[in-house]
């Protein structure tokens, strides 16, 4: 089986398949199966990806730092359904993209997050009224500029809960993740809250660093990734106690640089970096 859902590690232990026990409350897995590939050779470095609930079989991804503001309309077998531009955005590096919750369920919410030199003063937030894909050709934005409470953080995970609260998981180069709270979105200006924070060790190639989340669409679990693993932690009730509690692990298939996951309505999506990248699903029970 590619997939492997695996338990029990603690904060800082290493993950090793060994050491890694299935207890009965982890999701059992099938295998990962390639849905599609990004037609769109204009998206070459995937690094975010939302799957919509209004439009069945849709996903919304972006690209990384130096394009232009624009998301894209795939289906889940990858074929271009159109692009976006995103009016009054600017992409200076776009990391992660994430989906309101209840009322607010037709927005989006994009993530200018990422800061590999540590010196941005503020990181921003878009959001955007989900699209009519083919008929949307460009969306106004409002944003919400971030500052941290104590220093810059390089991040490219962006979550929200099914409250609409807004988090942020940090990719630190030597030091332990943090999650910091940020509120409902709100546009203007916030300072953000260090609420707990999680090393993610083991697998090599950089495997402490995070680099993209989801929440399931019934709040119970909350994916994080980095490049050799995916952590699901189960919430029971505030998310920061999540990050604090034993996750399960699931091992991804090898990807040019996979940065991106999503949950679906039964499971998980993920697409890597790079232009032709397959889209490839899980399903969970």
């Amino acid at each position: 089986m590619i997939a492997l859902v695996l338990a029990g590690c603690g904060v800082g232990a290493p993950v090793t398949e060994a050491a890694l026990p299935e207890p009965a409350r982890c999701p059992t897995a099938g295998e990962w199966k390639v849905t599609g590939r990004l037609e769109d050779s204009a998206i070459d470095e995937a690094s975010g990806i939302a799957v919509s609930r209004r439009h069945e079989g849709l996903r919304w991804v972006h690209n990384d730092s130096g394009g232009d503001p624009r998301i894209y309309a795939v289906g889940a077998d990858g074929k271009d359904r159109g692009h976006v531009d995103v009016k009054g955005a600017e992409a200076v590096d776009w990391e992660d993209i994430a989906l309101l919750p209840g009322e607010a369920s037709d927005s989006l919410v994009v993530g200018d997050i990422g800061d590999n030199a540590e010196a941005r003063p503020f990181v921003v937030l878009y959001r955007v009224p989900e699209p009519r894909p083919g008929l949307d050709t460009s969306v106004q934005a409002e944003r919400m500029l971030v500052r941290y409470p104590d220093h810059p953080h390089n991040a490219e995970a962006l979550v929200v809960d099914r409250r609409g609260e807004l988090y942020i998981v940090s990719k630190e180069k030597h030091a332990p993740s943090t999650l910091f709270a940020l509120g409902p979105f709100q546009a203007g200006e916030v300072t953000a809250r260090a609420v707990a924070s999680r090393a993610f060790e083991g697998g090599g190639r950089g495997g402490e660093k995070v680099t993209g989340g989801d929440i399931s669409p019934d709040g119970r679990w909350l994916a994080l990734r980095t490049y050799p693993w995916i952590w699901l932690f189960p919430v029971q009730a505030e998310l920061p106690g999540a990050l604090l509690g034993d996750p399960c692990v699931i091992v991804p298939p090898v990807e040019e640089q996979g940065e991106s996951i999503g949950f679906t309505a039964n499971g998980l999506v993920i697409v890597s970096e790079g232009r032709g990248s397959p889209l490839q699903e899980l399903q969970l029970q």
